[in-house]
């Protein structure tokens, strides 16, 4: 809504439906959260007519996308890379490069579609990372398995655009401080909420360390509850804490 008001058109894309069959994009976004939202309708990889989520509903948002002047801001989904199926738990080379392969072929898909300009901000991100010793992805985070653990906690977060220097920083930032980032390159009004822009760190000037407060639920109960939290974690570049609210600290 702030870049709406700031007089951006705004577009969302999900690759696929929710595991409960409903449309992603009407669960989970508000009628007023975005201009333009769209899903393939397909609920998975396996489900889609050629084994791949790049297909005319995706195009066809691409091109919408492309086709608008002025400020624009799109939000794209990519779910190949929660495609991934290993025959047992232990990960063979083969199998990993092919997953490896397969997100960048999806990514340089809808890189080479979109029409991105010499204006253009790009972030790149994920929510999560994942262990290689699950078969299934979407088992694992419908039981909230993650358990707040670096290796599914720890993502990366890549800023390509003008005026954004060619560099690795090696700190600790937040999902929450995405989105005030885009709105001060964006030169919207400030986000009145917890997250905080790293603009500063990205231009190299001094940049407090930060809290990052984690939480999930409902890994010890069958079927999960999604609306509870059972476990919480808080961490700083030095240190974590981490704590299952029933069973006492870990």
């Amino acid at each position: 809504d702030i870049l709406s008001y700031g007089g951006y058109k705004t577009f969302r894309y999900v690759d696929a439906v929710d595991w409960n069959g409903i449309v992603d994009t009407l669960q989970f976004v508000p009628t007023y959260g975005f201009d333009i939202w769209e899903s393939s309708g397909y609920r998975s990889l396996k489900d889609t007519p050629e084994h791949s989520f790049s297909n005319s509903k995706r195009d066809d948002f691409i091109i919408s996308f492309n086709q608008c002047f002025g400020p624009k801001f799109a939000y794209i989904h990519l779910l190949t890379s929660h495609e991934i199926n290993c025959e047992s738990n232990v990960w063979s080379s083969i199998v990993y490069e092919k997953n490896l392969l397969d997100v960048d072929k999806d990514f340089e898909d809808v890189w080479n579609k979109l029409k991105i300009t010499d204006s253009t901000l790009v972030i790149i991100s994920t929510d999560h990372g994942a262990r290689l010793d699950i078969k299934d992805v979407y088992q694992e985070e419908q039981q909230h398995g993650m358990k707040l653990r670096d290796i599914s906690m720890n993502t990366f977060c890549s800023f390509i655009g003008p005026g954004i220097p060619k560099q690795l920083i090696n700190r600790m930032v937040r999902t929450i401080d995405i989105v005030p980032t885009i709105l001060e390159i964006a030169g919207c009004d400030p986000l009145l909420g917890q997250g905080k822009s790293v603009v500063p760190l990205i231009r190299g000037r001094e940049y407090p360390e930060v809290y990052a407060f984690m939480e999930t639920g409902g890994i010890y109960q069958k079927p999960s509850v999604m609306d509870k939290s059972d476990i919480w974690a808080v961490r700083t570049e030095k240190w974590k804490y981490w704590c299952h609210v029933n069973k006492g600290e870990w």
